[in-house]
């Protein structure tokens, strides 16, 4: 029964993070359909006075909520507003499934390494002569005790200490590769939402001054040419103006184009990862056990 609750769970969980992206997506979708169909305006006052319970998803939510706020002050077309985002939420959840995937084939395959260990050791505690098990000193040849905690303890403190490599790596690796993206994004929608509306350029800038000075203080190898793009964006907005919207859109897309590449990447890395931790923290016990037995067998 605690297996079938704890598999429950875990279905509960996954379904749950599914219906909030599905329910973030729908909300996006509808909205923008009343902005282009005033009919269904009366329906749609149950999505817009229940904004407050929008799913959360990452920084998507708290941006939605921005350029809404937007919309109704400033009169931007919402629908047109909002595609961008809906498309980079759908692009960042399948990647967030891949993820999932591998993270989930990481731990299967620790978890049969450790077990074929530990039914190894257990064999060999069932064939090797109980005289031995029982005695707790060595003999005169020093004859190592394979199945004393001195020797297993070690092999459970290794796989325990796999895993704990395994996920903080995982985490800083997942912090440096996707956290500037999080402030290139927040810009860039909110920028392109702005350049929609018919506020001037300098009053969009001057909307956006900490955000734009913060994104341009940060660096970032991969996104340089995102960054020189968009400082070109606002030299001609200061010296042209008019409208930039495709501009902003082609700069959104590079931005994207970038994050893909780093999926890609990280998903390689995490691959190379699971194999080095299963090798090193889950293979090694298994030969460091063999070795023992090898010495009892050898009196080394």
């Amino acid at each position: 029964r605690t297996k079938k609750t704890n598999k429950t769970n875990k279905t509960n969980k996954t379904r749950n993070s599914r219906d909030k992206i599905s329910d973030l997506i729908n909300t996006l979708t509808y909205l923008a359909i009343t902005e282009t169909h005033p009919r269904a305006l009366t329906s749609s006052k149950i999505f817009v006075s229940n904004l407050a319970t929008l799913p959360q998803y990452k920084f998507f939510t708290p941006l939605v909520l921005k350029i809404i706020s937007y919309s109704r002050k400033l009169g931007s077309p919402l629908a047109k507003a909002l595609f961008p985002i809906k498309q980079g939420i759908i692009a960042d959840h399948k990647f967030e499934r891949q993820i999932s995937s591998e993270l989930a084939a990481a731990h299967w395959q620790f978890a049969f390494t450790a077990v074929l260990t530990w039914i190894f050791i257990y064999a060999s505690n069932q064939l090797i002569s109980p005289d031995f098990l029982a005695s707790t000193t060595t003999d005169a040849l020093h004859t190592p005790q394979l199945h004393s905690i001195a020797n297993l303890l070690p092999i459970l403190i290794t796989q325990f200490l796999g895993l704990a490599c395994f996920w903080l790596l995982y985490k800083r690796m997942n912090q440096a590769l996707f956290a500037p993206f999080t402030r290139y994004f927040e810009c860039l929608y909110t920028l392109y939402s702005l350049s929609l509306t018919s506020l001037p350029w300098p009053s969009i800038l001057q909307e956006l001054q900490q955000e734009l000075k913060e994104l341009f203080a940060s660096s970032c190898k991969g996104l340089q040419s995102v960054k020189d793009r968009l400082q070109l964006i606002i030299e001609l907005a200061q010296s042209v103006g008019g409208k930039l919207d495709e501009e902003l859109q082609e700069a959104i897309q590079e931005t994207c184009f970038q994050q893909g590449e780093r999926y890609q990447y990280f998903l390689k890395w995490c691959k190379i990862l699971k194999l080095l931790i299963t090798a090193v923290f889950f293979l090694g016990p298994y030969f460091y056990f063999l070795f023992l037995l090898f010495s009892y067998y050898t009196k080394w």
